[in-house]
């Protein structure tokens, strides 16, 4: 077992997207939320960033913190984005924490462990609004979707990082 479930059920009606074991504490599960919020909307084009970061946290905190520290004896981390890729504070602290232990387990350097992160999210949120704009062209499953190179400094290089 991988030790990362997703859609893991809270309550009815609500559950996160992300546990995962051991990611903050050995043997202590992780759960996560993704939100990915539009800063320049009608509503929110007159709020400092910080503050519309600091606003979805706290929402999110509050509707899941207590029962996953509670009832599941886990750690909660809302995981918010605006549409253009900037992050929060708390998904930046998660960020930094997995580029941590990538670097650390393949004897990377973390400067290319978190350039080669950011360019694969950038790439997989890019992959995901074209689709939404222009929805899929085939039925065929692309049998690539799952791959994911682990030669760091080739990634990087690539990408002229």
């Amino acid at each position: 077992s991988s030790g990362i479930n997703a859609e893991w059920p809270l309550r009815p009606g609500a559950r996160v997207d992300i546990r995962a074991r051991g990611f903050w504490r050995n043997g202590q599960s992780a759960f996560f939320d993704v939100r990915v919020t539009n800063p320049f909307s009608a509503s929110a084009i007159k709020t400092p960033i910080s503050k519309i970061f600091d606003n979805h946290e706290r929402e999110k905190k509050r509707e899941y913190n207590w029962r996953i520290m509670n009832v599941d004896n886990g750690t909660f981390t809302p995981l918010v984005y605006t549409i253009s890729g900037n992050v929060g504070l708390e998904c930046g602290k998660f960020y930094n924490h997995l580029c941590t232990k990538i670097a650390n387990k393949n004897n990377e350097k973390y400067s290319d462990v978190i350039s080669w992160v950011r360019c694969k999210v950038s790439f997989m949120c890019l992959k995901n609004a074209l689709m939404c704009l222009r929805g899929t062209r085939s039925v065929k499953k692309d049998n690539n979707i799952g791959y994911v190179s682990d030669d760091f400094k080739y990634d990087v290089m690539q990408c002229r990082f």
